[in-house]
């Protein structure tokens, strides 16, 4: 990938440096403060692993030295001044020339009360998944592999045989073996300057991010990973002035962000099959769709008025415009004739657009206004509405597409149709104090939701959610909280409607499935808090929720449960306690335990959830999700100079599937799902160990180290490195997996360093 870097940093993350604050000795108020500090330091890390370093920058193995800055300047207390300066740098490496995520250099400088200005740099990078590919990110063949005749893979629609045989038993060992992943990085800066009892404000942000991201296609021979080239930029320009007042707050602003694609277009090529066995294997090249270039305005504005003692009043608004005016490839278009000898899998397409770019146009807005009151001693009442809308004006166009199937070729249209919407929520809200001298307060609460869509299978629905909470301290070292809300969903389908605009389709067959997130629901919701501290050294917290959702699909039969396929029903359950105790008052333990189970049901052919009748092929599918979370930590003081410190976190989750009920089909199944094996459990489970220390050398130098060991193991059987199986006739299928390895990891790490205060 291309990389722009203005520092040399990588990340910490899971074993960081510890903070840079807590490196000093703890300072007694008569003697010197520093305020500036310097750090550097080293680390070596066991493993190559790109999935423990995805997110923390750490993939590679070997030793890095790191370092960090921070200097602040401000006029003296009694000098009458106020202007200060502050300059601060995280995770900075020395070693190469990688720009690592979360290392940030940032400047900020100004006079408190008047005026102020920063600039800032971060980086952030990701490490994706290597893949088995006959392509690189540009769209042309590894080397190695070439197309026959020495034909080019420019042009989109193209077709051409290739070099590397008849039907290969396996393609496994022609393929490059890709490393995908991005880099962002992002500018920023601003200034604001006060004057009287408004306070004006600019931010200007910059965010260039590139790389490749694994990606498929889906051809009639195989399917085929390939990494998508990546270069976007991404600018945001936003000015605002505010007034305030101990009575009125108000603030106006306006921004700009632009979105853009530097890829112009992007060629991906596919293999397909030919007419016969004995044939040599094909590959077609096609334009592939790329995120295109976007810009938008947006007006916010926001108000604070105190309307009485006690009572208040707040609210928002937001306006946009948001625009897709980029243009769209030349047509891609591949003639008939090109495919002649691919009837057994080939086809052609042609992307019907005009005029040549989107013209696409979308105004958004919303609302909030919320009162806040206490008209009585114990009383508090709460009335607040939102309002989310949408309108789309983007011009409708067509994409007309022909693909040919065992020597048939047919036409077919689509058509696309903006979306535009209307959401409304009203709530209310009173919580009264019972007992003042326990602090019991009861709050009740009543919301209601209304959505209103155009070309939707649900175009209306509107929502109730009734909620209750008691909160008490019945005694001075107890307290807890216990909430229960109830919610209903009723739904207007509108049946095929949004398929009948896609195809130009009369269609009138209501769908049996729908959104769940948008189906008639009911939702049960349930949580509660409890906290006891009977002394300063010790502190027990629990808590517990529960919630679960039942979806009601159009064309349900409850005298045989048949006539819905999708989600049914889902359910998260999660609970655990959590400890702290100070052993002495230079020894502190916590633990905690998190139980979570995350459950959801699915219906396939109409299938009810206690329905199973083999000849119409019903079925249902669920899996059930349980994950456990184990922390442990203690810090030791063990002098005023030396201070340790450990932790131990461990993971473990299971997911397991249960399909069909249990039910095998007996004889020939008529689908190729009626006889379903149970698919088996996935676990993964995470120990994470860590230990670190700093002892002070003297008031303004202190030495600092840790160690870490990381252990993370999958059985998934999803990661496999799995060769494509070529098929038996020219119309077989094949599957050709990415080839991603699995996750599995054993970490070492050990870190070190100094810091120096002035």
């Amino acid at each position: 990938m291309n990389t722009r870097y203005t520092l040399r940093a990588i990340a910490l993350a899971g074993v960081s440096l510890l903070p840079l604050a807590a490196f000093a000795a703890e300072d007694a108020s008569d003697k010197p403060q520093y305020n500036n500090e310097v750090s550097v330091g080293g680390r070596w890390q066991s493993e190559n692993n790109p999935f423990f370093g995805r997110y923390n920058g750490f993939g590679d193995s070997g030793f890095g030295l790191l370092g960090g800055f921070a200097v602040r300047s401000r006029d003296a207390w009694d000098s009458k001044g106020t202007q200060y300066l502050e300059a601060t740098g995280k995770n900075i490496d020395f070693t190469d020339n990688r720009n690592a995520p979360e290392s940030s250099v940032a400047v900020k400088f100004g006079q408190q009360g008047w005026w102020g200005a920063n600039v800032a740099y971060d980086a952030i990078t990701y490490t994706g998944n290597t893949i088995y590919t006959p392509y690189t990110a540009s769209g042309s063949l590894v080397p190695g592999l070439l197309p026959y005749g020495g034909a080019s893979l420019t042009a989109p629609g193209s077709v051409f045989t290739t070099t590397y045989g008849n039907r290969p038993t396996s393609l496994i060992a022609l393929l490059a073996k890709t490393p995908t992943d991005t880099r962002r990085d992002i500018v920023s800066g601003g200034a604001n300057y006060r004057m009287g009892d408004w306070l004006y404000t600019i931010n200007l942000r910059h965010e260039h991010k590139d790389g490749t991201m694994e990606q498929t296609v889906d051809g009639s021979y195989t399917g085929i990973g390939f990494a998508q080239p990546i270069d976007y930029d991404t600018d945001r320009y936003t000015v605002s002035a505010a007034y305030s007042t101990r009575q009125l707050q108000a603030q106006l602003n306006y921004s700009y962000s632009r979105f853009t694609d530097n890829n112009t277009a992007f060629n991906a090529t596919y293999f397909t099959s030919p007419t016969a066995t004995s044939n040599a294997l094909y590959q077609a090249a096609a334009a592939y769709s790329l995120p295109p270039s976007n810009d938008a305005h947006y007006v916010t504005g926001a108000l604070g008025y105190n309307l009485l003692p006690g009572t208040r009043f707040t609210g928002n608004f937001r306006y946009g415009v948001e625009l897709q005016n980029d243009n769209m490839e030349p047509t891609t278009y591949s003639t008939a004739a090109q495919f002649a000898s691919l009837t057994g899998g080939g086809g052609y397409s042609l992307l019907s657009s005009n005029p040549s770019s989107l013209q696409g146009k979308a105004q958004v807005y919303g609302a909030t206004a919320q009162i806040s009151s206490n008209p009585l001693n114990n009383l508090d009442l709460t009335a607040n509405y939102r309002l989310d809308g949408r309108d789309a004006s983007t011009p409708v166009y067509t994409v007309a597409g022909f693909h040919g199937t065992d020597g048939a070729i047919s036409a077919n249209a689509s058509s696309s149709f903006p979306q535009s919407w209307l959401k409304q929520n009203a709530a209310v809200e009173a919580g009264y104090r019972l007992l003042p001298s326990s602090n019991t307060k009861v709050t009740v609460g009543y919301a209601y939701d209304n959505v209103d869509r155009s070309i939707a299978q649900v175009g209306h629905s509107n929502s109730s959610t009734l909620s209750a909470k008691i909160s008490s301290s019945p005694l001075m070292d107890l307290s807890g909280s216990a909430a229960y809300e109830h919610g209903n969903r009723s739904a207007v389908t509108n049946c095929n409607l949004p398929w009948q605009y896609l195809a130009n389709s009369g269609a009138t067959a209501c769908e049996q499935s729908i959104a769940f997130y948008q189906a008639p629901m009911t939702t049960d919701a349930a949580k509660f808090r409890a906290n006891y501290t009977p002394n300063e050294a010790l502190s027990v917290g629990l808590f517990g929720k529960f919630a679960q959702d039942h979806y009601h699909y159009p064309g349900f039969n409850p005298a045989n449960a048949t006539g819905y396929t999708g989600t049914s029903m889902d359910r998260n359950i999660s609970a655990g306690p959590d400890v702290a105790y100070r052993l002495s008052k230079d020894i502190s333990l916590h633990a905690f335990y998190t139980f979570e189970r995350i459950f959801f049901a699915n219906n396939g052919n109409g299938a009810g959830p206690a329905s199973v009748p083999p000849g119409t092929d019903r079925f249902t599918a669920a899996t059930t999700d349980d994950v456990h979370t184990v922390g442990l930590s203690g810090d030791w003081k063990i002098t005023d100079r030396l201070k340790l410190g450990a932790s131990y976190n461990f993971y473990y989750g299971d997911v397991s599937y249960y399909m069909y009920n249990g039910v095998v089909v007996p004889g020939t199944p008529t689908v190729s799902y009626a006889n379903v094996a149970a698919l088996p459990n996935v676990n993964s489970s995470m120990h994470s160990l860590k230990l670190n220390g700093q002892y002070a050398l003297t008031p303004t130098m202190t030495l600092w180290g840790g160690y870490s060991y990381d252990v993370f193991k999958d059985n998934d059987w999803a990661y496999n490195t799995w060769a494509p199986v070529t098929p038996t006739s020219a119309t077989g299928g094949a599957t050709l997996s990415t080839g991603v390895p699995n996750p599995s990891y054993h970490v070492n790490a050990v870190y070190t360093g100094v810091t120096v205060k002035f």
